[in-house]
């Protein structure tokens, strides 16, 4: 069963790119989902659970979340992933290859935010 990200949106971008997403099997679903699970859920469970929907489909979005949650959740998963050991380092693979482009292309997307 393939699984679906949607990372957000950008109005500058041409039709077919305007959303930013992503599909997976659930082998790479597992391996991401690991990563958010583990960077979220203990200090930001609100957070976590705005982006996870399971309605018969797997799906995690981050499109529908403000700019700073949207900014809030990347970090947290970025520091997450940085001060991770050996263990994370195919999810880490997955999230840089697959996820972290249409991260950057976002119009949320802010290079300078901290938290």
């Amino acid at each position: 069963m393939g699984m679906n990200y949607i990372i957000g949106y950008n109005r500058t971008q041409s039709v077919e790119k305007k959303v930013a997403e992503f599909s997976c099997s659930s082998y790479v679903h597992s391996l991401l989902n690991y990563l958010i699970v583990r960077a979220l859920k203990p200090n930001y469970n609100g957070l976590y659970n705005d982006i996870t929907v399971n309605e018969g489909i797997h799906l995690i979005q981050f499109d529908e979340l403000s700019k700073k949650d949207f900014m809030t959740a990347i970090f947290v998963i970025r520091n997450f992933i940085k001060n991770g050991d050996e263990s994370i380092s195919q999810n880490t693979e997955i999230w840089n290859l697959d996820i972290e482009p249409l991260v950057i292309i976002d119009e949320r997307y802010d290079p300078n935010f901290e938290l």
